[in-house]
């Protein structure tokens, strides 16, 4: 007898080999082992994406079919979704900001972090928290390159 764990390596190989007759049970039990898989696989998908992201799918697809229906099928409350409509709708508060940031951090080259950005922010005569300009680079995708 061999010693260890017994090699699985057979029964793939065997198992691959071997494609069953469509129409017989093998092969439809094979078919709902797949689609059970991908409903799992789309359930875990499905809980990693926000609710802000489902709502525009939804927003995207309500004249075609009932926003209801959508709302079931996505998850998500209808409230929600039509409180996250409403402020898809609404213009972005802290535009001016955005701009003022993104023009400090090329004018200096990207040398300058929230925490420099933030003092010349202050220079300038806008008082703005720390964090809300970490915030804001993070959505701009902004990083100091001051290290590299």
């Amino acid at each position: 007898m061999k010693k260890g764990r017994p090699s699985m390596k057979k029964e793939f190989n065997n198992q691959s080999k071997q494609a069953p007759i469509e129409g017989s049970t093998e092969a439809l039990e094979a078919r709902i082992k797949q689609l059970e898989m991908e409903n799992e696989y789309l359930k875990k998908l499905n809980a990693l994406v926000q609710n802000k992201d489902k709502a525009q799918v939804v927003y995207a697809l309500r004249h075609k079919y009932s926003v209801i229906a959508l709302v079931k099928l996505a998850g998500i409350p209808r409230s929600t979704y039509y409180d996250l409509v409403q402020r898809m709708n609404r213009p972005d508060p802290d535009a001016d900001l955005k701009a003022e940031i993104k023009a400090i951090y090329e004018e200096h080259e990207g040398r300058y972090g929230y925490r420099r950005i933030r003092d010349e922010l202050a220079n300038r005569g806008q008082k703005v928290n720390h964090k809300k300009v970490q915030r804001i680079m993070k959505e701009l995708s902004l990083k100091c390159n001051e290290g590299i």
